[in-house]
């Protein structure tokens, strides 16, 4: 991602579904549990494990995978790619490379911003499957889930809000791929959570 893309994830798409999951109900039962140790950490090793390398490396690889997908559909394989990064990473590939460069690079952007919304689904509860929660209100978090995509269809669809954050227009072929990894990666989680609790 370039460093305005990475901007926009952090100061745009991120702030406002982060807020709308901080006005999550407390989950049902939750007094009838015994308190956790008073030194516990709040950042304890699950929490870290099931963010860094269940969800975190989930999304990584959809996000990865429509960056590579989109050069591999111009003929640039993974070999040539690397052979590519030098010249990419210092601006001085051609033209046609650079373009297609940015648009691999808005293909991982607009995948990462999907996946966070799966995310925001998975994290809405630690035990309960995601699709059981659709229908539970936060009106903050759904305020935050519209904002979050409309930025982005905002970003992808208006050239010169794009052109801004260094976006370009990618193959429309490649939208299937992005709408199914959010929903594969709250699937993944929701059957981590199965497994977990039994």
């Amino acid at each position: 991602l370039t460093v305005m893309q990475i901007l926009a994830v952090d100061l745009g798409t991120d702030v406002l579904p982060a807020l709308g999951l901080g006005a999550e109900l407390p989950e049902p039962g939750l007094m009838h549990q015994p308190p956790r140790p008073r030194n516990a950490p709040l950042l304890d090793a699950g929490v870290m494990r099931r963010s860094y390398l269940f969800l975190g490396l989930l999304e990584a690889g959809f996000t990865l995978g429509a960056y590579l997908v989109v050069w591999r559909r111009a003929g640039v394989g993974l070999g040539d790619l690397q052979a590519l990064a030098p010249l990419l990473l210092h601006h001085r590939a051609p033209a046609p490379l650079q373009a297609l460069q940015l648009q691999a690079s808005s293909a991982a952007f607009a995948t990462l911003v999907l996946c966070q919304v799966g995310v925001l689904m998975a994290c809405r509860s630690e035990w309960r499957p995601a699709l059981r929660l659709l229908r539970e209100p936060n009106p903050l978090l759904w305020f935050g889930v519209a904002s979050e995509l409309l930025l982005l269809g905002g970003l992808v669809l208006v050239p010169a809000l794009g052109s801004l954050f260094n976006m370009q227009a990618f193959p429309p072929s490649l939208l299937g791929w992005m709408l199914l990894a959010p929903l594969l990666l709250v699937f993944a989680d929701d059957q981590r959570k199965r497994f977990a609790n039994t």
